[in-house]
């Protein structure tokens, strides 16, 4: 029998591709489908976003490369038509497969609960984005920490701070630039006074604070202030956004920001003493609400 196939186009920064990462590990270990990473790679004055494929580095090569395809895009008018065609073929899909036409799947991030659709297998059937994410998520979750693991130990800036990590046992903080300054309408505010709580609940006796954000230089040392952190991680620090990631996953106690990042470091944790705004934030938008505590 003809195996089925799964093409998912890399799309969104490092916490939406670990998810895009866990579904094809999914679909491959568990409804044995082969499935392939779609890497758009567009000329520079092209990478501003605005005809639906979002431009961000991509993670795909370093932890799946043998499900790497890069297609170069050198026009907006291809760049157009690509972007509409991943949205038809991903709503347009399942009624297709179901009459009868094509086993292939293409995946739009934002759409991509419908590769769960019951025109995949007779298998359950995923009702939602969240849900098959999650479901997902703990399929791959070994394997994706091995994969991380041997990205990351090869670089000696990282194992320094592991180290440096494992002695201090400190208490984490994620505290994203969009959830304060622009965003604020989508993802909801986050104050230091949320942090603030946090470190509180979480901190034993004199446990240092690390701080980790993507603010710029001024705003991130302003931050670091506000909460009394010890130790800023920042755009400044010479790590990579994976190795950023699974440095914060090995924290003493998490508060985290409401995004996937966050998600994806208390998730690799193996610390229960974790802080999430899922019952603060009410927005339509908040990924601990969405995927349940970790």
């Amino acid at each position: 029998m003809k195996r089925k196939k799964a093409l998912i186009v890399t799309k969104g920064g490092l916490g939406n591709q670990l998810f895009q990462l866990s579904i094809a590990r999914y679909l491959q270990e568990v409804r044995n489908m082969e499935v392939r990473h779609l890497e758009l790679h567009l000329p520079k004055k092209l990478t501003v976003g605005r005809d639906g494929i979002d431009v961000w580095p991509s993670y795909v090569g370093e932890l799946a490369p043998e499900n790497r395809i890069i297609a170069p895009m050198r026009s907006k008018i291809g760049r157009r038509i690509v972007s509409v065609s991943l949205t038809l073929d991903t709503l347009l899909g399942g009624i297709l497969r179901k009459a009868g036409f094509g086993t292939s799947q293409w995946v739009n991030h934002d759409l991509s609960a419908d590769l769960f659709d019951v025109s995949l297998s007779k298998g359950p059937r995923w009702v939602n984005f969240s849900g098959a994410s999650l479901v997902a998520a703990k399929e791959a979750k070994t394997w994706l920490t091995e994969k991380v693991d041997q990205s990351c130990t090869k670089d000696a800036g990282f194992l320094n701070w592991r180290t440096l990590a494992e002695s201090e046992k400190p208490i984490m903080v994620h505290w994203r630039r969009g959830d304060y300054k622009g965003l604020e309408h989508i993802f909801g505010e986050l104050d230091a006074a949320y942090y603030m709580r946090g470190i509180i609940a979480l901190r034993t006796e004199n446990q240092p604070v690390w701080l980790f954000t993507d603010a710029v230089e001024d705003e991130s040392i302003a931050l670091k202030r506000l909460i009394g952190a010890d130790v800023l991680i920042d755009n400044l620090v010479d790590l990579s956004p994976l190795c950023t990631l699974r440095l914060l996953s090995l924290h003493n106690g998490l508060v985290c920001s409401n995004s996937s990042f966050s998600w994806w470091a208390s998730f690799m944790s193996t610390s229960p003493k974790i802080q999430t705004p899922a019952e603060i934030l009410h927005t339509s938008q908040n990924i601990f609400r969405e995927l349940g505590e970790v």
